[in-house]
């Protein structure tokens, strides 16, 4: 369970492409995790080679890679399947994709592939390999070793995906997720930056006092800053 390796991993897993209209790169860099957690989107034409259309995201699993890896294998799909991204409601698609990713955790066919992307031996090697206490008390409780157990109870990811089409580009996040846009001059977009969710932002605070239970106000008036468009 995010158990943290004695020595750096610096090496960088980079990538790049482009088409008529945008060009992209990114890397990757492990660092001290004992897995890595990171799992991606480039798809720089996203439906039927259609290059006015792409999606890029990154997902950073927390307590393990099993979620994000399942984002990045799915989220292309629940968008374009869904009927408000075929009829060109983007930002209502981006909403009900994450709301759809989330539910189809409950089944037991996703919970079946999430055990796939699992990283238990990888654990249980640095454990006996490193002798801490610590990380085996940790791995006595990972639900990971446990028969019939959800893992996408016990880890999560954050993430962050964009949406170039034609007209617009949709920035939607779940998590402590930021992008900062910048104009062809290099300068920031301010006005731009997506919110993050943090304990920090009045509204997610909110919200998650309304999960465990607590009165509180109407938190709908933020609900439009989750998702920005420019």
């Amino acid at each position: 369970m995010n158990i943290k390796l004695e020595n750096l991993l610096t090496s960088k897993e980079s990538f790049e492409d482009e088409n008529d209209i945008i060009k992209y790169s990114h890397s990757i860099i492990q660092s001290n995790k004992n897995s890595l957690e990171v799992s991606i989107i480039k798809e720089i034409n996203l439906i039927n080679q259609n290059s006015n259309i792409s999606l890029f995201g990154i997902f950073d699993g927390n307590n393990g890679p099993e979620v994000s890896k399942y984002l990045s294998q799915h989220f292309c799909q629940f968008l374009t399947e869904n009927i408000n991204f075929i009829n060109g409601n983007y930002k209502r698609s981006l909403e009900e994709t994450f709301i759809n990713l989330d539910e189809s955790f409950r089944s037991l066919e996703v919970q079946l592939e999430l055990s796939k992307y699992s990283t238990k031996k990888e654990q249980e090697k640095n454990i006996n390999k490193n002798k801490d206490y610590f990380n085996d008390f940790l791995e006595f409780f990972n639900p990971r070793n446990l028969e019939g157990v959800n893992i996408a109870e016990f880890c999560g990811s954050s993430g962050i995906v964009i949406l170039i089409t034609e007209k617009k580009v949709f920035i939607a996040n779940v998590g402590n997720s930021k992008c900062i846009p910048v104009n062809i001059k290099n300068e920031i977009i301010k006005d731009k930056i997506n919110t993050e969710h943090t304990l920090n932002n009045e509204y997610e605070l909110k919200r998650l006092n309304q999960i465990f239970g607590y009165e509180i106000s109407d938190t709908n008036n933020n609900k439009d800053k989750l998702i920005n468009d420019f």
